[in-house]
């Protein structure tokens, strides 16, 4: 196992001779889904108290319970995310003849996710910078509250910031196929495939959020 300098920039040595043991030690997996968590919990607080803005006078007072709702299911998807990619990647890798157990697949799915660490870091800081500087307008209609959200959600600098997110989820394929590799017992051309099969289509899925 290399060090963790080689995780982001040198993944097969990072991965070389970690799943020889009975099971992987998930301690580090999990403390990287846990920052992210964390990240992402105070990019969606600083989200939700911008658009409690747009409640009704008399509901104003709901924007520490939406902020914190915010917080709680973002950190929350975290976690289900992690789970959900490593689902992902052990069962197509197993249709391409991977073995190996599924705590393997879930140790190469957290490492994998450490580049969204620093994506996370940027998005938050870049919400905070960019909500607050933004003027709320006044809705008197309660139906045009969606509207006015997607409105200040389709905003160039928000473009930007998931545009940079696409960038790091390419990072992290790099590390989830060599990672898989070690894990499930496959080669190269396997790993690429139930890595980039999921990866493509959440890009796609990014940039028809961008179309729409």
């Amino acid at each position: 196992m290399g060090t963790y300098r080689d995780l982001l920039i040198n993944p097969r040595a990072f991965f070389d001779g970690m799943f020889t043991g009975e099971k992987p030690d998930l301690k580090i997996p999990v403390a990287i889904v846990v920052v992210l968590a964390l990240l992402s919990g105070v990019t969606a607080m600083t989200v939700s108290s911008v658009t409690a803005q747009l409640m009704p006078a008399d509901l104003a007072g709901m924007g520490t319970v939406m902020s914190a709702i915010g917080f709680i299911a973002a950190f929350i998807m975290s976690f289900l995310m992690w789970i959900i990619w490593a689902a992902v990647f052990h069962g197509i890798s197993a249709l391409r003849g991977g073995k190996g157990s599924f705590s393997n697949t879930l140790a190469v799915a957290g490492y994998g996710l450490a580049p969204q660490i620093i994506s996370g870091a940027i998005g938050a800081v870049f919400s905070w910078w960019y909500f607050s500087g933004v003027t709320v307008p006044v809705v008197t209609d309660p139906l045009q509250i969606q509207a006015v959200v997607e409105e200040m959600m389709a905003a160039p600098e928000l473009m930007a910031i998931s545009a940079i997110g696409m960038v790091f989820l390419v990072w992290s394929a790099n590390i989830w196929i060599f990672g898989l590799m070690e894990a499930r017992r496959i080669g190269a051309k396997d790993a690429a495939i139930a890595v980039l099969i999921p990866v493509a289509v959440s890009v796609a899925f990014t940039l028809w959020q961008f179309i729409g």
